[in-house]
């Protein structure tokens, strides 16, 4: 499915930016735990876009899907919920439903699964605080980049359908206007 493959492949390669983008912020954060899981991050999505290449699609989903999760809730726990790294669990959702492989019922039980992760990690983050106290001008920085993250990959997504629904219908609209002019001609002659 090349359309499939496009968009898996752009997708890990922008988190794949996004992850190589983070290693100086948790650097200026101070938290030195996770600019090491983000290199770790960028070898892992560099693995997946690999075996997208390979068209090991199902593969390469899961460990992507694997890897934002995991690594969402790792940066709550390291820097909190103010840090807003919590958003990209959200962001998985439009995945969950785009992805072609999976049976609604499965679809249904993964963002489940993920809405029990993220309501989990507000609670604990709520009750245990972080393993880092950011300052102000940090906390307000670092939300400030995950909430244009997040917006900027749902519009992206959207705009991305978008534009395959629109193609879509316009085929379907040539195709019937073939199949009309076809009703109209007499075979016979």
């Amino acid at each position: 499915n090349p359309r499939l493959y496009i968009l898996l492949d752009k997708t890990l390669k922008v988190s794949c930016l996004a992850h190589l983008s983070f290693i100086p912020i948790f650097l200026w954060l101070g938290i030195m735990e996770m600019a090491l899981f983000n290199i770790l991050s960028v070898l892992l999505l560099g693995t997946s876009i690999f075996l997208a290449r390979k068209e090991y699609f199902k593969l390469s989903y899961l460990l992507g899907m694997t890897e934002v999760v995991v690594h969402a809730i790792m940066a709550v726990i390291f820097a909190g919920w103010s840090s807003g790294f919590h958003y990209f669990i959200l962001v998985m959702v439009p995945f969950i439903f785009f992805w072609p492989f999976w049976r609604l019922s499965l679809k249904t039980a993964s963002s489940i699964l993920l809405y029990s992760i993220y309501i989990g990690l507000f609670f604990f983050s709520q009750s245990l605080g972080s393993a880092y106290t950011l300052s102000f001008t940090q906390m307000i920085t670092v939300n400030t980049i995950n909430v244009f993250l997040a917006f900027s990959t749902f519009a992206i997504v959207a705009l991305y359908y978008q534009n395959n629904v629109q193609e879509a219908e316009k085929d379907l609209l040539d195709a019937n206007k073939r199949l009309q002019k076809l009703v109209r001609t007499d075979p016979l002659t």
